[in-house]
């Protein structure tokens, strides 16, 4: 189960963004708002009109430069 919070961030698009998308499946929403739950297939099909309609947007996939973490490669390497 996937909630409003998971697709915004998974998509990095703003949560207008991913409501008008869930709109646009037939994904109903709630008032719950951002701890509203969708099932796998809604995730999926979600990202498929996602990237339908912004198709040379990114998925984030590796971390940030604003992520000021250790990296995991060796200062000498």
């Amino acid at each position: 189960m996937y909630s409003i919070t998971d697709a915004h961030k998974a998509l990095s698009c703003g949560r207008s963004t991913v409501y008008s998308i869930m709109k646009e499946a037939g994904i109903e929403t709630t008032k719950s708002g951002l701890s509203q739950l969708m099932t796998d297939e809604q995730f999926q099909r979600l990202q498929e009109i996602y990237f339908e309609k912004y198709p040379n947007c990114l998925l984030y996939t590796s971390p940030s430069p604003r992520d000021r973490t250790r990296s995991r490669m060796p200062s000498s390497a």
